[in-house]
């Protein structure tokens, strides 16, 4: 077995534009990854191989955040070794399945964590939507909580079961189980992960068994198995989509299977029942009959200010324009700015929250009119609001896809607003003309029917598993090509300051002992820093002081002594102490929704609805039993999965 480690290629740039400095930063990043891959190495030759995938799980931090690499070969062909190293068999004391006693075909991998969201739902429906010709099982890989009762059901009405992997065991031996479990009962593997489970990428990272398929959840991140799969799925199916995923993610295949959906009940409803319905949910939603009511949806970090896009700002110029119109957005956590144009707008603009799926529907019905936020669209949602027959309007251009929807349905359907301007002026014409809504709404709806639901979206199945092989293959990696300027300044000012460069360094050196890991400084990593020192200049340790604890002093003690000993040298190192120092105690005292990431509002469920819910509530507890019949329940879901 022979490695072969190049040389980083990183070097310092003299120029101090926008775009050089992220340049720059993603160079000294993606060096600072392969040096955490010659650790790797080095533990793969003492046959430490669970310390070796560790590592790796830390180089792939690096490239977290930043949309520039989108794979890397180094990880990809560390992997690939790993995986040739497992063993052929694993106890199988660590399959439990639940339900019948069946043998299923199909099992799709799942990382499960704090909660369910997109994937999972879309995991369910995909099991729906294929309409029983085959078996559905699920492996889940790190599931803290019991899944969800709607996925159970799905997969036991297939005749499949539930795997979970032995929480206890280590990632290698997870993925032992999970390549065996797969060899043993399937004829074709479905990874919906998250973009960076190594426990996948290294359990197929060999050739044999059934063929794979990565389904391309998160278009915009790092990945990590793009060598291990058969075919990449892309759910939208756009032109984009397909052109990413082969040259900045360097995969060999891919085929479209669109996010599946199921066809709305009220698909076939007479013109009266619909009115009725949508007169009930404005009731409850508290909107006025004859007003004009516009809906979004996604989490409240999607919606945060770039420069000249305001998503909040734009809303209220809409509502000005449009004095009979409210606009409604789920998943949005009221802040000051929404509570002060709520108030200025007398309420017709409200942030309602993380919402079950049944009070989705329910806003579904009410609406008239879905846009999409930005800086950051949610394509899920957008889909999921044309299906109900609403006219949607796509992010302006100045948010890009895959931060803004495109896909095979909304392609030839929609066209996107050239401006921010275009697009407020495309959202108070559908407000003011009802005509137009209908049958834009009507047009969406029959595109988002043909590509995402029945037999349309079966035949995209159906296409894809004809293209497998009969069985897995690996494939010559591709080196990958770095995204383009344009899309990473993008994505870097929309996160802000999310993960400093000075301390990433550090930081990754204080997760490894975190680990259990002894980090060593190695002459590499020392001609990165020394080509990064504008970047690493002001807040950071001293490299000759990096190298001396990590090299030769914190190895003489043990390793909880140790972790706490670089912890505090680099909180006295870092830049800002006196202000870092003042937030640690503001937070101790005072804990509010401002000091969270944007991230962990995502998926959060909000146990308490927002202020004008609780009003309705007396609404809804008076038409209770009307609403329990079977004739005014049947266009409701209840499945009780977050907005995305």
């Amino acid at each position: 077995m022979t490695l072969k480690t190049p040389r980083p290629e990183f070097k310092p740039m003299s120029q101090s534009t926008k775009t050089s400095q992220i340049k720059e930063e993603l160079d000294y990043r993606a060096a600072l990854s392969d040096c955490f891959i010659d650790l790797s190495e080095a533990c793969i030759f003492n046959y430490a191989y669970d310390d070796a995938l560790k590592y790796i799980e830390l180089a792939t931090h690096f490239f977290n955040n930043l949309a520039g690499d989108l794979s890397s070969v180094r990880v990809e062909t560390s992997l690939r070794v790993l995986a040739n190293l497992l063993p052929d068999e694993w106890e199988e004391r660590h399959a439990e399945p639940a339900g019948p006693a069946s043998k299923p075909v199909w099992p799709s991998g799942m990382k499960g964590g704090a909660g369910f969201g997109r994937v999972n739902l879309n995991g369910k429906r995909l099991i729906k939507n294929e309409g029983g010709g085959r078996i559905h099982s699920v492996a889940l890989l790190s599931q803290q909580l019991p899944p969800p009762a709607e996925l159970v059901q799905a997969v036991w009405e297939s005749g499949g079961h539930i795997y979970i992997a032995d929480q206890k065991s280590s990632p290698l031996q997870r993925a032992t189980w999970l390549r065996n479990l797969a060899r043993r009962l399937a004829t074709c593997v479905a990874l919906h992960i998250d973009s960076c489970n190594l426990i996948a990428a290294i359990a197929f990272n060999s050739k044999g068994g059934p063929p794979v398929l990565l389904v391309n959840h998160p278009g915009h991140m790092f990945w990590v198995g793009v060598s291990a799969a058969d075919f990449v799925v892309n759910v939208r199916g756009s032109q984009l989509e397909t052109y990413w995923t082969k040259v900045h993610r360097g995969a060999k295949n891919c085929v479209t299977i669109p996010i599946p959906l199921l066809e709305p009940e009220n698909l076939h409803l007479p013109e009266a029942d619909l009115d009725e319905r949508k007169s009930r949910a404005r009731e409850i939603l508290g909107v006025p009959k004859d007003a004009i009511l516009i809906m979004t949806s996604g989490a409240s970090y999607k919606f945060r200010p770039l420069g000249e896009m305001d998503f909040l700002k734009t809303c209220q110029e809409i509502l000005e324009a449009v004095p009979e119109a409210y606009l409604l957005a789920a998943g949005v956590i009221e802040d000051d700015r929404w509570r002060d144009a709520s108030n200025k707008l007398d309420l017709r603009l409200r942030a309602l929250g993380s919402l079950p799926q049944s009070k989705i529907t329910v806003l579904h019905q009410a609406s008239d009119v879905y846009i999409e936020g930005f800086p950051f669209g949610s394509t899920t949602a957008l889909l999921e609001a044309g299906l109900q027959g609403l006219p949607a309007v796509l992010a302006p251009a100045e948010c890009p896809p895959p931060y803004g929807t495109d896909g095979v349905a909304l392609d030839d359907t929609l066209e996107r607003p050239a401006s921010i301007e275009r697009y407020k002026l495309e959202v108070i014409r559908l407000c003011k003309n009802p005509a137009e809504r209908a049958s834009a709404g009507m047009k969406l709806q029959r595109s988002i029917l043909a590509h995402h639901t029945g037999d349309g979206w079966r035949r995209y199945l159906t296409n894809a598993l004809q293209a497998l092989p009969p069985e897995h293959r690996l494939h010559q990696l591709q080196k990958p090509v770095r995204t383009p300027p344009a899309i990473y300044e993008y994505w870097c000012d929309f996160l802000g300051t999310q993960g400093p460069t000075r301390s990433i360094l550090e930081d990754r050196i204080f997760c490894a002992f975190s680990l259990g890991l002894r980090p060593k400084i190695t002459p590499m990593m020392k001609m990165v820093c020394k080509y990064a020192k504008r970047l690493r200049g002001g807040g950071t340790i001293p490299l000759p002081l990096l190298s001396l604890l990590c090299n030769y002093c914190l190895p003489l003690l043990p390793l909880s002594m140790a972790r706490v000993v670089f912890r505090t040298v680099k909180f006295f190192f870092l830049g800002g102490l006196a202000g870092r120092m003042r937030n640690k105690l503001a937070r101790l005292f005072r804990r509010t929704n401002d000091s969270q990431s944007h991230f962990e509002h995502q998926y959060r469920y909000i146990q308490e609805n927002q202020r004008w819910l609780g009003a309705a509530n007396q609404v809804a507890s008076a038409q209770h039993e009307e609403r329990q019949r079977p004739e005014h329940r049947s266009g409701v879901l209840l499945a009780e999965e977050p907005a995305e």
